[in-house]
Formats: C-alpha cells, structure tokens, sequence
C-alpha cells in the first residue's frame, strides 16, 4: 500500500506501467446489491476457505488481526493519522473503521488525526483474497487492502489489491511491488481503472494468486493482471486500513467530512482444493 513510498520517497508510490482510461464502464457499473453468502467463488477453479471474518460479533477479534502493523509502529508515506484501539466499530456484520479529526500517540508522535488499522494472524501462499466494502470519500482520505510478507521476510513482497484516493472515488488503483528493497532495488507493476464512484456503493475486490501471476477483480470482472517477474512465491498477510494524509493523497481541506467510514463486510480468504 504505501511502503514503497516510505522508502522511495516519491509522492506517487505506484509506478504504475498500465493505465485502463474505462474498462468496459458497463462492466465496471456491476456491484453487489445484498450481503453475499459464504460460498466458493464462481468460476472454473474450486476454492475452499481458509480465512473467514464476516464481522458478526460486537467487537474486533484480536485473535485473528492486530491493530498495528507486524513491524510495530512507525509514521510512513509522510501520513497526518495515529493508528489508535477505539477506530474500530463492530456492528450488525459490519466493520467500522472511523478517521477522525483528533489528536492520537502513536510512533512517539501526537498526530492531527486517528484511524485504524488491522493486520491479519493469518498468513497464505496463493490463494484467492476478497473484501466487500465501501471507502469514504474526501480529500486525504486513503483506505487500501493489501498484501505483506513477515517482517522477517527478505527483498519486498507487496501486492496492493486496492488502493482509493477520497478525492477521486471514482479510480481503483491496484499494484505489485517487488524488489530487494524499496529504494534502489524497487520494481512495481500495475494499473489504474476509472468507474463509477466507489464510495457510493458496497464493491467486492478481489485478488486471485498462484505461482506464476496475479489477477485482480471488482464485482467479478477482472480488471488487471501481472505475470513474470515480481509475482510472490513467499506467505503472506492481509492488511486493511485507513490512511489519511500523505505525500499521495495529500492532507485533508475544508471540504473533507470527519469522520471518515470505511465499512468492511467481509474479508475472506481461499485456496484451490487441488
């Protein structure tokens, strides 16, 4: 999601190689009008779930995420927001997590504003990944989900299954990074989609992944895929938070509305059953 520009210290973290102007703005327009059961996704591949958090209780299981980061806390991407406890509601299947304008600790630091942050225990090589969800709009807003091998894990291992700009609600962008270090040794892959405006509506993003490429969907319609070099072969984890602020984004103006609501459904994960 963002570490690239941590390191790289370009205010557009993506480099991206691709750009889709509107795919099929038809296809796009496809979303999911109810909360979707928990079955194998369609398609030719059987998938069996590995990892399910469908949000039903009244608070956030930590025994399946962390609300920080694996590495432990540290500011990136120049980002205005403390990574707090309380960003998190859980209500009626459904995940709240709020950004707010509020001054927050975190990484030594008071911080302008507070959100949250959840790093899955569970780690997968391969498999398919999914989320529905709705982002918030407003400049500096920034919700992702994506995928982080272990901190212990050599070169860079990151595939962004999305990434939204609040001002630009309307443009998914996903990407692949790989490399040995996200300086000098950075390589990333990916691309752009202009649609409809996904903040107004719940959308499924999807991430399809085995050894040899990666294929991102948004309500069942691909929209990109790498193959080659940079495609993952380690474990890896899922991350969803939302950022506010940053070298990308920007900070958040006069328009923005607080707090912010990036409302998650559901996060599943699969593996091919052969």
């Amino acid at each position: 999601m963002s570490l690239a520009a941590s390191f790289f210290g370009s205010p557009r973290p993506r480099s991206l190689s691709v750009r889709l102007a509107l795919v099929s703005a038809g296809l796009l327009l496809l979303s999911c009008g109810g909360q979707a059961p928990v079955a194998q996704p369609t398609g030719t591949p059987q998938w069996k779930l590995t990892f399910q958090e469908e949000f039903d209780g009244n608070q956030l299981d930590t025994a399946k995420w962390s609300r920080r980061y694996h590495w432990g806390e540290a500011v990136i991407n120049s980002e205005l927001q403390a990574y707090v406890d309380d960003a998190f509601q859980v209500s009626g299947g459904m995940l709240t997590i709020k950004g707010e304008k509020r001054q927050g600790q975190y990484a030594g630091k008071t911080m302008a504003y507070t959100s949250g942050v959840i790093c899955s225990e569970h780690y997968q090589t391969y498999g398919r990944f999914e989320m529905r969800c709705r982002v918030p709009a407003g400049k500096g807003y920034w919700p992702a989900f994506w995928l982080l091998a272990g901190p212990s894990t050599p070169n860079v291992h990151e595939v962004d299954i999305f990434e939204i700009l609040g001002d630009k609600p309307s443009v998914l962008y996903t990407t692949v990074h790989w490399g040995t270090d996200y300086g000098t040794g950075h390589q990333s892959a990916g691309t752009s989609i202009t649609g409809p405006d996904l903040s107004a509506d719940f959308h499924v993003y999807s991430l399809e992944w085995d050894a040899t490429k990666l294929v991102w969907s948004l309500d069942g319609t691909e929209v990109f895929r790498h193959t080659g070099g940079g495609v993952p072969q380690v474990p890896m984890y899922i991350i969803a938070n939302l950022a506010i602020g940053g070298g990308w984004p920007g900070s958040p103006d006069a328009t923005t509305v607080f707090p912010g609501a990036f409302q998650i459904d559901y996060i599943r994960a699969y593996q091919l059953t052969d």
